[in-house]
Formats: structure tokens, C-alpha cells, sequence
């Protein structure tokens, strides 16, 4: 099962690079964001704690889902850049599909706050030295959040499209697949 999920997801040319390394860059793009937050601090530079909320932002989602993955059993293939923008880990296709679906259901349940949480983190410590840059990360934070409930509520109406856009996939949409399949093994209709 893994193999076939691995061919079948490279068939696209993804670039792709191990998971010690992208651990890595991801560690080092969250450590450059705080580096860069303080020292916007420091200098009460705008620009510079934008880029560090966003850099924060973008390292803690993959980190946190990671992390909780790999404490619940799930094993790493792979990372790519999805959308050529997202860092994303590939799961160990069977490793996953082994966990009984709670287990999956937090897995994918991880894989939500990471985002929220760098720009709230990042919003709490604008307060009140950069007041454009507190405004920008809550707008980030609202959006993310906006991001994962929309996914949670179009996966459980079963909206798969919003006009001409493809409703994406994700952790949100996969929880509610996952938590479908939970009631489902407890005989729950």
C-alpha cells in the first residue's frame, strides 16, 4: 500500500527531499522567524515582524502535525512543497492506514493549530510596540482559522467544489473523513 501511494504521489514530479532534512529546515525557518521578531522588537521594525510571523506561521503546521504523527505511530517518507508554496510531510501511507481511525482522526487534528498559533504567538508579542504588525498577524490568524472551519464545514456537507475553486484538501477535511470512519467502527449511525 505504501509503495503504490508513494508512486502514485511522485507521478506528479513533486522535488521532494528527506524528512531529516526538511525537520531541519523547518527548525531553522521557525528559529529565523523568532530571531527576526525580536529583533523587529528591538528596532520596531514593521517589515522585519512580518516576515518573522510568517516564517513562524509556516513552520509550526508541518512541525506540530509531524511531531504528533510520529508520537502516534505514523512514519515519514518524504517532504514536498505543495502548491509549491506549503512544506508538507508524506505519510508512510500504510504506517497511517495501521493506526485505528481516533488515532488517525488526531493525527490530522494536529495538523490544524500549528498556523493559528505562530500568528497569535506573534500577534501577543507585537502588543503594543507594533501595532500594524499585531493587526496583520490577527488578520492571519482569522484567516487560518476561517481556512480549517470552512474545510471542517464543507467536508461535512459534502461540498467538494465552491463555484469554479476546488474546495482543498487537508487536515480539516481529513479529520472529518477520519471521525466518519471512527463512528463507523463503533457501530455508530
Amino acid at each position: 500500500m505504501s509503495r503504490v501511494s508513494r508512486k502514485l504521489h511522485l507521478r506528479r514530479g513533486r522535488h521532494t527531499v528527506g524528512v531529516v532534512g526538511a525537520v531541519l529546515l523547518e527548525g531553522l525557518a521557525g528559529t529565523l522567524g523568532g530571531l527576526l521578531i525580536a529583533a523587529a522588537l528591538t528596532h520596531r521594525s514593521t517589515l522585519q515582524a512580518l516576515v518573522g510571523m510568517v516564517l513562524l506561521v509556516c513552520s509550526l503546521e508541518p512541525l506540530i502535525k509531524l511531531s504528533a504523527g510520529t508520537a502516534l505511530g505514523v512514519e515519514y517518507d518524504y517532504a514536498y512543497l505543495y502548491g509549491s508554496v506549503e512544506p508538507r510531510f508524506k505519510m508512510n501511507f500504510g504506517s497511517y492506514l495501521t493506526l485505528p481511525p481516533l488515532r488517525r482522526a488526531l493525527v490530522q487534528l494536529a495538523g490544524m493549530p500549528g498556523s493559528m498559533l505562530g500568528a497569535w504567538l506573534a500577534a501577543e508579542l507585537f502588543t503594543p510596540a507594533l501595532p500594524a504588525a499585531r493587526i496583520v498577524s490577527w488578520i492571519v490568524f482569522w484567516l487560518v482559522l476561517a481556512a480549517n472551519a470552512g474545510g471542517l464545514i464543507a467536508e461535512l456537507a459534502g461540498v467538494r467544489r465552491l463555484g469554479p475553486l476546488i474546495v482543498p484538501p487537508g487536515s480539516a477535511t481529513a479529520l472529518v473523513e477520519e471521525l466518519r470512519c471512527w463512528r463507523r467502527t463503533r457501530g455508530v449511525h
